[in-house]
């Protein structure tokens, strides 16, 4: 089986990131989305996503008028969530924690991109009976790019550095 390679910037530093963080880029899952409102009160709701191929960059679609859209206007930060829980052992459980600054991208153009992308990953009728048909007028794409990445594995935790410029 081929090693995953993801290779992402954090803070002004390209590195490539180990298999055990790379493979949370790659799987088919649905991803943890928190945003903050202006009383900092938290938002959470689980979306489907995809990356830039071998990047850490992630794209979700989300409607234009949903509170997590309405969030990122007034903080453009958010923080993401991928695990894999172990059926029967809480140390077997692992994830990764994102801390990413964000784009709002609205252009039809990069609405598609991201629904095509999106397809192709989770198939048409998995993102048909998620997102609906009116993906182009309704929604619009974030692009989040990773600040922090945080590793766990049962209880402990481990912050992803970027050794290399």
């Amino acid at each position: 089986m081929a090693k995953l390679r993801v290779k992402c910037e954090i803070n002004g530093k390209w590195c490539e990131l180990p298999e055990y963080i790379s493979q949370f880029f790659i799987k088919k899952s649905m991803i943890y989305v928190c945003t903050m409102d202006r009383r900092n009160n938290p938002f959470i709701q689980s979306l489907i996503f995809v990356n830039e191929p071998e990047k850490c960059s992630i794209m979700l679609p989300v409607k234009k008028s949903s509170l997590i859209a309405e969030n990122l206007k007034h903080k453009p930060l958010l923080t993401l969530t991928l695990d894999k829980t172990h059926p029967t052992d809480p140390l077997g459980n692992e994830g990764i924690m994102i801390e990413a600054t964000t784009r709002l991208l609205l252009s039809q153009n990069e609405v598609q991109c991201c629904y095509t992308d999106i397809q192709k990953k989770y198939g048409i009728d998995v993102t048909t009976k998620i997102l609906g048909m009116e993906v182009l007028s309704d929604y619009m794409t974030i692009q989040a790019t990773p600040r922090k990445i945080v590793y766990w594995k049962g209880p402990f935790f481990q912050k992803f550095t970027c050794q290399r410029r």
